[in-house]
């Protein structure tokens, strides 16, 4: 298994009862509905600048 690193997060209550929800219908955790989504922005910003940087 990958070696993991917690954080501690603080979400708005609306925002959090929105990850709950869309984690139980995917039958996911939390922890990774949110992974998930971290990982999918993290990916498209480095793609992102990735192509920033071949048009300079």
């Amino acid at each position: 298994m990958e070696k993991m690193k917690s954080v501690n997060l603080k979400l708005p209550l609306e925002l959090f009862k929105e990850v709950e929800e869309l984690a139980k219908r995917k039958g996911q955790t939390k922890s990774g509905l949110i992974r998930f989504v971290i990982a999918e922005y993290v990916e498209r910003e480095k793609t992102k600048h990735s192509k920033i940087k071949d048009k300079a």
